[in-house]
């Protein structure tokens, strides 16, 4: 249970920041808690209510001197900026003994960090989102409930992603830009490992969006294409003896088969300017 004078402080208020925002300010709003958003501009923020006392914004350039001053005086951190800020908020978390979530991937650094946070007593909750995140947390109820009837897992695969109704036609591919654009247009850069039938697979960038699977969940079938690193998660999910890991990102039919161009095209490689 939160204590009833908690003060949260979230960093960034940017696309995929609105919900959790929306959703944490009405709860606090009627509990007595209190929370305060840092970023340099609030623009998704725009729709919200904010006539509420619960709720402070910060319009400040974010720099190691902000962390520390609005770190100190928390008491639970919510890091929703790009993933190279949070190592910084991370190691004053540590400094001030503050709790720290993130939706970001875990880096060998973050990692790092673990035995420290867990000596102070403190909870560092990172892959919070939806993917990383909620596909963790459906999987793992799943794993744990065949294991407690005795089965074994010899495949696992997985398929998350944040998708648009059909019938909202956000755009021809039915795509909507809900997180940062820079992110969506990256995806996929570092290329993705995975696990088939005992064999290693290793798939390049250029690769990727050739690689999609047709995937059909009631009745609509969508592409998954390979997500990173999958074996990355074998000893997380106890799947040290299964054949197959393979964690992929679902897009509407057609997505990969455009985005491909893109790629093909260099129009997705960061280091080419115009």
């Amino acid at each position: 249970m939160i204590k009833k004078d908690t003060k949260v402080l979230i960093f960034g208020a940017g696309r995929s920041s609105v919900y959790f925002i929306k959703q944490l300010s009405e709860y606090f709003a009627s509990n007595e808690k209190s929370i305060t958003i840092i970023d340099q501009n609030f623009q998704h923020l725009e729709n919200l209510d904010y006539n509420t006392v619960s709720i402070v914004l910060k319009q400040l350039e974010i720099s190691e001197a902000i962390f520390e001053e609005y770190i100190s005086t928390h008491d639970i951190i919510v890091s929703l900026l790009p993933a190279t800020f949070h190592l910084d908020i991370a190691k004053y978390c540590l400094k001030f003994n503050k709790h720290l979530l993130t939706a970001s991937y875990v880096d060998e650094a973050m990692q790092g960090l673990n035995e420290e946070a867990k000596q102070k007593g403190l909870i560092f909750l990172n892959e919070m989102g939806l993917d990383p995140g909620l596909d963790h947390m459906s999987a793992m109820s799943l794993m744990d409930e065949i294991k407690q009837n005795e089965g074994q897992i010899s495949s696992y695969a997985s398929h998350t992603g944040g998708l648009t109704l059909p019938s909202t036609n956000p755009s021809d591919w039915n795509y909507k830009f809900t997180w940062n654009p820079k992110n969506v247009i990256l995806a996929g850069k570092d290329g993705a490992q995975f696990l088939k039938n005992g064999e290693l697979q290793n798939i390049a960038y250029s690769e990727i969006f050739k690689s999609s699977t047709p995937i059909t969940i009631a009745q609509n079938t969508y592409d998954s294409y390979p997500n990173r690193n999958s074996l990355n998660y074998k000893t997380k999910y106890d799947l040290e003896n299964t054949n197959s890991v393979y964690r992929g990102t679902l897009r509407h039919k057609g997505f990969c088969e455009a985005w491909l161009v893109f790629v093909a095209l260099g129009m997705t490689d960061d280091q080419n300017t115009l």
